[in-house]
């Protein structure tokens, strides 16, 4: 069963911006954009790149190492440079904090 878990604080990712942040053994990005926040694996498929020091592109997110694109709302490859999608993680936000839902690893 999965749990959610304070990754960080809505303050700490201000709008059209990401962070990355590393929970549970987890490398995930946060990003803040058009006024919804989502959360992604921060490891590009295609190549060991941070997608945290990507781009935003409107309901997208590119990887500046090699151009790889991810829709934001499910992961999904948007080019056929990367052929595997980025994990998505299910996001809560209760008050000022930002929780994710993480898997279970048992």
């Amino acid at each position: 069963m999965a749990q959610f878990v304070k990754v960080t604080t809505v303050d700490d990712v201000p709008p059209e911006t990401m962070k990355g942040f590393e929970v549970e053994n987890l490398d995930i990005v946060v990003v803040n954009t058009g006024g919804q926040f989502y959360a992604l694996s921060n490891i590009c498929t295609h190549a060991f790149c941070y997608m945290s020091y990507g781009i935003i592109d409107g309901d997208a997110i590119i990887c500046t190492c090699h151009g790889a694109d991810y829709a934001l709302e499910d992961g999904k490859s948007l080019s056929t440079m990367a052929d595997k999608p980025l994990a998505t993680y299910e996001i809560r936000i209760n008050g000022n904090d930002i929780s994710i839902s993480i898997p279970d690893q048992s």
